[in-house]
């Protein structure tokens, strides 16, 4: 593949994964007009037209999405081709390393370790987004991931950090007022504090200690993506809150929050490091790891609320 070819290739998965030939043109380091021109000598070269643009939206015609992943495929190969030969011949982690991570744990629990992690490895700079979205880190381009779920994908290379233990609890004043569940049929009569990630079905599937299973309906007047605004409100006394520990830990060992039926629980999930499948890890991203799973090794320091 010549030179030239190589770059009107570079252009067009650059704007195909943005629908957007101004960002494709700043994350490839040139202006608009290049990007374009690129472009349309591609599309000349193959002998088809791969894109449609008007002044609101830029789309992938159906020959532009069967384009897109064999490029994509050629893409992958040469940058693996090219991090062979940099383990190779450097295996110090180097360059530029896109995070993801979680607003709430993010915040809480992996940011205050950055500093100490850039002091380690002075040749890496870092570039960290939070969303509790589900981004897609082969499109965003993200080398690791922190996720809190039960993981679907399995096209994910996925490290174990820490378990993820969720409880209900309430303010002591809200459970003064209202009183406390006995059970968890008793939630269906209180005002319940809902996080709405990815659903808006408003029902908490509990588990007791010896094994039975329950399905609740909960209503209040309070829902929200972020778990931290639930948590807040349940914190001034507006109802009960199904949280994590990882959250919650330090209202509930100052007896802020207290535990609401407290042998009943979610299945239990985990925090994983997530990376997109790649038969080589670039250094960086596995230091990165190795970095977190030493922090998170053991008992977390958010599990530890019950002994203080």
């Amino acid at each position: 593949m010549d030179e030239d070819r190589f770059g009107s290739v570079a252009a067009f998965v650059a704007v195909a994964r943005r629908l957007n030939f101004a960002a494709a043109a700043r994350a490839l380091g040139v202006n608009g007009a290049t990007v374009s021109r690129r472009i349309r000598r591609l599309e000349e070269q193959v002998g088809a037209r791969l894109l449609t643009r008007t002044t609101r939206r830029v789309a992938l015609t159906e020959a532009g999405i069967a384009y897109l992943e064999r490029c994509e495929s050629v893409l992958a190969a040469l940058e693996e081709a090219d991090l062979t030969v940099a383990m190779l011949n450097d295996a110090r982690p180097r360059g530029l390393l896109r995070v993801s991570l979680p607003v709430a744990f993010g915040r809480l629990h992996v940011a205050p370790l950055l500093p100490a992690f850039l002091e380690r490895y002075p040749d890496l700079k870092l570039d960290v987004g939070l969303s509790d979205a589900m981004v897609d880190l082969v499109h965003h381009q993200i080398d690791v991931a922190v996720r809190i779920a039960d993981l679907a994908d399995s096209g994910l290379i996925a490290r174990r950090l820490a378990p993820n233990r969720r409880l209900l609890c309430a303010a002591p004043a809200y459970l003064a007022r209202h009183g406390t569940p006995a059970a968890p049929a008793d939630l269906e009569r209180h005002e319940c504090l809902h996080y709405t990630p990815h659903s808006a079905v408003d029902v908490w599937h509990l588990t007791h200690a010896d094994g039975t299973t329950a399905a609740v309906p909960v209503a209040g007047r309070l829902r929200a993506d972020s778990g931290e605004t639930i948590y807040l409100a349940a914190l001034a006394g507006h109802g009960i809150v199904l949280t994590p520990e990882f959250l919650a830990h330090e209202a509930l060992a100052r007896g802020a929050l207290v535990p609401v039926l407290d042998d009943w629980a979610p299945a239990p999930s985990a925090i994983y490091a997530i990376q997109p499948t790649r038969r080589l890890i670039p250094p960086k991203a596995r230091v990165f790891v190795d970095f977190l799973a030493e922090q998170f090794a053991g008992t977390p320091a958010w599990a530890r609320w019950r002994s203080r």
